[in-house]
Order: C-alpha cells, then structure tokens, then sequence
C-alpha cells in the first residue's frame, strides 16, 4: 500500500499540554515560596507573634520539600534566622507570584505560554506534553484516497 513513490503531505504539528499533579497544587496555591511566606504570614497573625520557630512552620506549610523551601527563603533573605532557630520575615519583597501566572496561562491554552518561558522559569517538569503530527501520504495512483496517519508521543 505505502510504496517508495509515497510522499506526506498536508502535515500538520501540535503539542498537547497539560500541567502535573504539581503544576495543578501550585497552580492554586501559588509557588512554593510564596505559599511558605503566606503561611508565615498567616501563622504569626493567629499567634500574635511575629517570630516563629522552624519546627512551627514546617507543621504549618503544607509540601513535601518543607526544609529545601525554608532554606530556599532564607538563603533568598526573605526570612532571617535568629537565637534558638526563631525564624522572622525580613522586609525584601517577593514580587508578584510569576510562576502561578506562567502556569494559569499554560492551563488557559490557545499559545498564551511559550516554551521558552516554561524553560526560563524551571518549570518544564510541571507540565505534561504530547506532541502530535498528523498528515496524509500521497499516493502515485490519483483514485486512491491518500492514507491518513496520526503520531502521538506520549513522554
């Protein structure tokens, strides 16, 4: 049927996207920075303390890599650490939560988030992609209805 004189044509390529279990919880709760900070936030105001001990905040957030996040934060500066491990945020702003944006605009669809960006922002593990190419083969013989073939790669 598909001969040596087969050739492809009207080739078409595109990628489905879709975002992790991970991606998902980020992309409601924000960057796991932000959310650390927003609990801590949180935290002092219920206790009426604006210091916190680690231990206290790591049963507060709510991640798997509560230690990588908290180190992360003070090695950013935006908490401090003082006497006996008490921990206190420091005035250095985060800025807006880019990485909540990026992965909204990648749920969204239709081209709003590049590639680029995903690599940009370290994110490329957050989302799950499908490319797909479809196309038909034509044949030598005019009569003959070209075979239509569709590729998906799943990884």
């Amino acid at each position: 049927m598909l001969g040596s004189d087969s050739k492809v044509e009207n080739c078409v390529a595109a990628a489905t996207v879709n975002l992790t279990a991970e991606g998902e919880k980020i992309k409601r709760h924000g960057s796991p920075i932000h959310h650390l900070l927003r609990t801590f936030s949180e935290t002092c105001h219920k206790t009426g303390n604006y210091v916190l001990t680690r231990d206290l905040l790591k049963g507060a957030f709510d991640s798997d890599k509560k230690t990588e996040v908290i180190d992360k934060c003070i090695k950013e500066q935006y908490l401090r650490v003082r006497r006996n491990n008490v921990l206190e945020r420091t005035n250095r702003s985060t800025g807006s939560d880019t990485l909540k944006d990026l992965l909204r605009r990648v749920s969204a669809g239709n081209g709003v988030a590049k590639f680029n960006e995903l690599q940009e922002h370290g994110a490329m593990h957050l989302v799950e992609i499908e490319p797909i190419i479809e196309g038909n083969f034509r044949q030598r013989v005019k009569d003959e209805a070209s075979p239509r073939f569709s590729l998906r790669v799943n990884r």
